[in-house]
């Protein structure tokens, strides 16, 4: 349990890390923000259906 738990953690810091990140890139340079805005979503929700395709019940 422990460390499904410190794998949430670091899963749910780096998808803030991103947002962050792409946040900085939509307001520094021309980068799109509504890409922006959806980007670590896309990519965090196809990571979520991939981990709960493959969880262990």
């Amino acid at each position: 349990m422990g460390v499904n738990l410190a794998i949430g953690i670091a899963i749910g810091m780096v998808f803030i890390f991103f947002d962050k990140i792409f946040g900085t890139l939509a307001a520094k340079s021309d980068f799109s923000p509504f890409v922006a805005s959806w980007a670590p979503n896309i990519v965090f929700a196809i990571l979520a259906i991939y981990l709960l395709r493959n969880a262990k019940r």
